[in-house]
This record gives structure tokens, sequence and C-alpha cells, in this order.
């Protein structure tokens, strides 16, 4: 199996992780997961691409995966959604004064999940 398909499939198992942590109320958790497969989404683009940076982080993935999504697809209303989840993620997991309710846990949820159906549909041809 190659890199990009198990990254992939990494990508859709936070997303479900994302929907169990919503369910049981953990809405920081969800956010959490829910950016993390916006991102493995992305950085799965990059390995079919053979494009990843030599030294992969948040942000060089991101960048990458914006400019080789526009190179390849033009532009989309779905390719700031891993910068907005980053953010949020981000006060989830690190500011403390910050509680996630399940309202913006649903929206983030939902934006990863279209997001990464965006990438699936577009970017890989399954059989």
């Amino acid at each position: 199996m190659d890199d990009w398909m198990i990254t992939f499939g990494k990508a859709q198992e936070n997303l479900q992780a994302a929907r169990v942590c919503m369910g049981k109320h953990f809405a920081n958790a969800s956010v959490s997961r829910s950016y993390y497969a916006a991102a493995q989404a992305a950085a799965a683009c990059l390995l079919k691409w053979d494009a990843m940076p030599p030294r992969p982080n948040h942000l060089n993935i991101y960048i990458g995966f914006v400019t080789g999504w526009k190179h390849r697809h033009g532009k989309s209303r779905h390719l700031d959604v891993p910068l907005a989840l980053y953010s949020a993620r981000q006060n989830a997991d690190y500011n403390p004064t910050f509680r996630t309710n399940g309202k913006e846990a649903a929206h983030f949820f939902q934006l990863a999940a279209n997001f990464v159906l965006m990438v699936s549909n577009k970017e890989f041809k399954w059989n």
C-alpha cells in the first residue's frame, strides 16, 4: 500500500474519532481530531504528488497543499479549512480558558468532513 493511501486512511480514522468524541461530549478532543483529519488528508495529497517537504510541519504541509491544489484543481472554497481548524485546535488544546461547546465542535467536524470528502472526490480515484 502506498504511503499516501496509509496517510489518507489516518485522515478517515481521525474523522471517525472526532465523531466519537463529539458523541461523548468531548468537544475539545473532537476539534483536535477534526483538525488532524484535514491535516492528514492534505499530507496524503503531498505524498501522492511526491511533494512532501523534507522536514514536514503543520505550516509547510498546509502551504504545500494549497499551492499544489491550486495548480492541479484551481481555487476551492475549502482551501482555508485546515488553517481554520488549526486555529480552533490550538485553542481547544492549549488555551486553558477556552471551552469548545458541542455546536462549535459539530461545526468544525463538518468542515473537516467536507474537506476530506473534497480531497477524496477530486484527488483520489478509488476503484
